[in-house]
């Protein structure tokens, strides 16, 4: 029964189409490597490290085609978005901006400033002094000094297509235009590039590619002043309050007027929960686009 097998199998290998030849490949001591078609003209001594393999002849092969490059990544998207000017030889460009999906109002757009300024009215038409938004008092400054505004957060800013969540915005009381309800900055426009065509009386957003660099379409030094900023906010009302408490603890001695020490308490207290509402709102952001702990710092 085993020779019969063993002659199937001969007869089997014997009868396989050859479409190449067969090479046996080892060293001898000298570290010479030999090929050879045959294992009978494999030394003895050498057929326990032999390699087989199989040589295609030229004619044999199958051409391969050549590799395609990889796909171009897809060009960003742009929005086209028309503007008209306004103020004669300073031709402000004045868009229609979507807030909160709530509210359009005409803004100016301004890439010489940071931020993004609104009126008062138009905080109140979206409701921010509402609720637990987080409106903190600060004091913005400009040519004409400083002045008390509210610093606030945009959960939603749109214009034409493009568009920016979490967008930090400062409320100012005085009515900035009769024209447009505020400005449109930097911390909007950073994310896009921007092409005007004053022709057409076109501008153009075209989003920045998304990467690991830039979580949420914001840059590192984005994320790093912002949570700088609102960090100084949250801590310095923080300390302020604890100061006061400290104060409202000495002998009485040491307070000229106890009442109003206890409502300069509950204002930095006051000033202080917003603050740390802005602050918390800013990492719940952060942490959805897995921004580094070290940009938050």
């Amino acid at each position: 029964m085993q020779t019969s097998l063993l002659t199937l199998a001969v007869l089997l290998a014997a009868a396989r189409p050859v479409v190449a030849g067969e090479y046996y490949k080892w060293i001898d001591e000298a570290g010479t490597v030999h090929l050879s078609d045959s294992l009978t003209e494999v030394p003895p001594r050498y057929r326990n490290q032999i390699e087989e393999g199989l040589l295609v002849e030229p004619s044999l092969a199958v051409a391969m085609p050549p590799e395609e490059p990889p796909p171009a990544p897809p060009e960003p998207p742009k929005f086209e978005v028309n503007y008209r000017e306004y103020e004669g030889r300073a031709r402000r460009i004045l868009v229609a901006a979507r807030f909160n999906d709530r509210v359009t109002a005409p803004m100016a757009l301004d890439t010489g400033s940071p931020d993004t300024l609104i009126s008062a009215a138009l905080a109140a038409r979206l409701g921010l002094f509402d609720g637990d938004h987080g409106t903190l008092l600060i004091r913005t400054g400009g040519i004409g000094g400083s002045a008390p505004a509210i610093r606030v957060v945009l959960d939603k800013v749109e214009i034409g297509g493009a568009v920016n969540p979490f967008v930090p915005a400062t409320v100012v009381a005085a009515a900035i235009s009769p024209a447009f309800d505020g400005l449109i900055g930097m911390g909007f426009v950073s994310s896009y590039q921007v092409h005007i065509d004053p022709t057409r009386h076109v501008i153009t957003f075209q989003s920045l590619p998304l990467n690991e660099d830039t979580p949420g379409g914001r840059d590192e030094q984005w994320w790093r002043n912002t949570f700088k900023d609102f960090a100084l906010y949250r801590n310095g009302w923080q300390q302020y309050r604890d100061h006061l408490r400290r104060e409202a603890r000495s002998p009485s001695g040491g307070i000229s007027d106890p009442r109003r020490l206890q409502d300069q308490e509950a204002f930095a207290d006051a000033q202080f929960r917003e603050a740390e509402k802005l602050y918390d709102k800013l990492n719940r952001y952060a942490i959805r686009h897995y921004v580094p702990m070290a940009w938050r710092e």
